[in-house]
């Protein structure tokens, strides 16, 4: 059962929490954000109230976070975490006595695990979600006490587009929810899981790393080269290949036709307009704008029968690289391969 709340932790970073700082001043309640150095240009591009609390930690135990801790009550405290890049063991739960929420965004049990936006522009599935589920040691398995589902527009294409309208939904009908709960109106009582497992079997994906995974595999068809290109679109880096030896980015394409080509024409530049070029695939043809293309060093011409390329080491390393993200930054890890 909940208590009535006095200090509100938020951890990690989202929009949100000027709304949610804002209304814990308001009702006098103490509010302190706990990020990672990571995060720290995010936060300090929200302009908080002097009244709001920074800590800045690379780790749950530091000193700094277990003195917060201990100035507060057990019963008192409420713990919000959105996109929280610190790992909640059982004694950081337990501070919060069932009262350490988090925030996902994605229709769970389906798309557990980090990645964003990116792993759903990758399945072509515009399901989305305003959610909250308690903090257990598992991977987002907590009960969930708060859900509302909705369907990304079809004009949402890159992760940012996902992130705008997600923030929206949250807005419209998280916030209030989240508002009821710090003022202990309501209680977090736990909501029925969907029933039907052969549709809502759950699934984990990892996070990714745009400079390391994003490399564009021509030898794809149409439709998983536009997702893959749009899954790393802004506000990341932007798919990488290469074109005449040179390293380049995409930030989108279209898909113009789906018509069985020769496997060898794939990545190749077959018709050009001022504005556009139309790359053969190996199912069809896509059409990229010039603008949607980055070169990393100095631009070339491209031309007719010029084709995009990623060296096979590339891809090899994308498919067998995993990576994290600690408080301090993004590391990867990559599995080396049995020569026997």
């Amino acid at each position: 059962m909940n208590q009535e709340f006095q200090h509100i932790f938020l951890f990690g970073f989202s929009n949100l929490f000027q709304e949610l700082s804002a209304f814990a001043i308001d009702k006098d309640l103490r509010c302190t954000v706990v990020y990672a150095p990571r995060q720290q240009d995010s936060i300090d591009s929200l302009c908080l109230s002097s009244r709001v609390e920074h800590v800045c930690v690379s780790s749950l135990e530091c000193p700094e976070y277990i003195a917060l801790i201990e100035q507060s009550s057990e019963n008192s405290r409420l713990g919000i975490s959105f996109g929280s890049p610190f790992i909640f063991k059982s004694w950081h739960i337990d501070d919060f006595r069932g009262n350490l929420i988090n925030s996902h965004g994605a229709p769970l049990p389906q798309f557990k695990g980090g990645g964003g936006f990116s792993w759903r522009i990758l399945h072509r599935d515009r399901r989305g979600a305003s959610l909250m589920h308690i903090v257990t040691e598992g991977i987002d398995e907590g009960p969930i006490v708060f859900r509302r589902d909705f369907l990304f527009e079809e004009s949402a294409r890159r992760p940012l587009h996902y992130e705008d309208i997600q923030l929206k939904h949250d807005r419209e009908f998280l916030l209030p929810w989240l508002y009821l709960l710090i003022t202990s109106n309501i209680q977090l009582n736990p909501i029925d899981r969907p029933q039907d497992r052969s549709i809502n079997h759950a699934s984990y994906y990892p996070r990714l790393l745009t400079d390391f995974h994003g490399f564009i595999d021509w030898g794809m068809g149409t439709r998983d080269i536009e997702s893959f290109i749009l899954a790393f679109s802004s506000p990341y880096s932007g798919a990488s290949t290469y074109i005449n030896g040179t390293a380049i980015r995409i930030f989108d394409c279209k898909v113009i036709n789906e018509l069985q080509a020769h496997p060898f024409v794939r990545g190749m530049i077959i018709d050009t307009f001022d504005s556009s070029l139309v790359v053969a695939c190996v199912n069809g043809t896509i059409m990229i704008n010039r603008e949607d293309i980055q070169f990393e060093s100095d631009s070339t011409p491209l031309r007719l029968g010029d084709r995009f390329f990623t060296p096979e080491v590339k891809l090899s390393l994308a498919l067998r690289g995993r990576a994290s993200f600690s408080p301090d930054g993004p590391s990867i890890h990559v599995f080396d391969i049995d020569a026997a």
